[in-house]
């Protein structure tokens, strides 16, 4: 209702074209999103969106923004198709306008690395996301949680192609970089360390598996609560490695 209320009275007061009033439309095409009014939402993006390529500019951020959520859009209701599509635009436009550096691209060549890997082209979804990882780490100074959700990200592309050495080189390199972190029990973090303790148990170092597995335990207890489905599912694989690990003892 606020959002309708404000969008009335802009729309009144500043017009229809106003940058104001866009914003507005996104905004209610998201909140029409979440809701999952699709066809209102969407007709509101495409008013944001052709709005704000008249007023700001086809290559302006925001308008390149609003492309990249267009493709989110899609993404939520499952339709791949149509969400890379859109994905790539936003991709290959903030590349040419805004530089293949620049935070917002990287962004988008995460995003669209997601696309690509449901789309089951893991090695193609690789080459986006390891783009998007690297060029993270080159922008930031210090690392982040951007990146730790980059190497997340890539760590499980890898795993995807039975990869696990590098996948487990590239989440060593994320932890390691808890120092600088102020969340170090955040679930990003947690979901590496997580992934980390399954190759090391694929690897048969069930100890180190183990090790990891309580910190994770220990973490999502604290961060989700003991009765969350990710905690109990630490619990069933510390309950699992435990047995083998006494198995192997009474074996000699």
């Amino acid at each position: 209702m606020q959002y309708d209320e404000a969008l009335d009275l802009s729309q009144t007061a500043l017009g229809s074209a106003h940058p104001i009033t866009l914003t507005l439309f996104y905004w209610k095409a998201k909140l029409l999103r979440e809701r999952e009014l699709y066809k209102a939402s969407y007709d509101l993006y495409q008013r944001a969106l052709h709005g704000r390529e008249r007023v700001l500019g086809k290559n302006h951020v925001t308008t390149l923004n609003t492309i990249q959520d267009i493709a989110s859009f899609f993404q939520d209701q499952g339709k791949l198709d149509q969400a890379l599509e859109w994905a790539q635009k936003a991709y290959d436009l903030k590349e040419v306008s805004l530089g293949e550096n620049d935070p917002s691209t990287l962004a988008a060549s995460l995003s669209l690395a997601s696309i690509i890997g449901y789309l089951g082209s893991y090695a193609k979804a690789e080459e986006y996301c390891r783009k998007a990882y690297t060029g993270l780490e080159k922008t930031y100074r210090v690392r982040n949680e951007s990146i730790v959700n980059a190497a997340f990200r890539l760590g499980i592309l890898l795993q995807d192609q039975k990869k696990y050495t590098e996948a487990q080189a590239v989440y060593e390199r994320a932890l390691s970089c808890k120092e600088t972190l102020h969340d170090m029990d955040g679930p990003m973090m947690l979901s590496v360390a997580f992934n980390l303790a399954g190759i090391h148990a694929y690897f048969d170092n069930n100890e180190k598996a183990l090790e990891i597995y309580k910190q994770v335990l220990k973490g999502r207890t604290k961060v989700l609560g003991a009765k969350h489905s990710d905690t109990l599912l630490v619990q069933s694989k510390i309950a699992s490695i435990t047995m083998d690990l006494n198995v192997a003892l009474e074996q000699g």
